[in-house]
């Protein structure tokens, strides 16, 4: 369908670090072709340091080309979330994926297969004492919210998972 006002209702994700906030996000915009070639619209730019400044941002930004100094407007709403909030939405994801009975909690079982997935030096004494310190429902099961808080919540833990993950990581490169 011809536009002149198209939508893209896309949503991204991306990490933004300390070193990152004297760069820009470019976003290049092209329109779509069916049977030809796709066409440059322009693009536009956002100082990743303005991310900071509060938590929301709904911003239009001028689309330019070198030639041309209006192509339109990107419309962009964007949210900044802490690295506390991202390791729980990971760790919540990650949890979802091993919830065989899709009913937002994960079992005994569950939790072994979750941290024997990513762990490897876990022996199951280590996974099981983890489980049994964590404050589980009538039915002996904890939420998603509480398995990340047994895994952030030990320093131990976090220092093993990362380095089975990073020894991992180099060792498949």
């Amino acid at each position: 369908m011809k536009t002149k006002s198209p939508l893209w209702n896309e949503t991204f994700k991306c990490t933004v670090g300390t070193l990152e906030t004297n760069y820009n996000l470019k976003f290049d915009v092209w329109d779509y072709d069916r049977g030809s070639t796709d066409d440059y619209i322009g693009s536009c730019e956002y100082e990743i340091s303005e991310l900071f400044d509060k938590k929301e941002h709904d911003v239009w930004l001028p689309i330019q080309t070198q030639k041309h100094s209006n192509r339109g407007n990107l419309h962009l709403k964007m949210r900044l979330m802490s690295q506390d909030i991202v390791e729980r939405e990971f760790w919540r994801a990650f949890a979802q994926h091993f919830d065989t009975e899709h009913d937002h909690r994960i079992d005994r079982s569950e939790f072994m297969a979750l941290l024997s997935s990513i762990a490897v030096n876990f022996s199951f004494q280590d996974i099981e004492d983890l489980y049994s310190k964590a404050e589980r429902s009538t039915e002996g099961t904890l939420d998603y919210d509480e398995v990340y808080r047994v895994l952030d919540s030990n320093k131990d833990v976090q220092e093993r998972l990362f380095k089975d993950v990073s020894d991992s990581f180099s060792t498949n490169l």
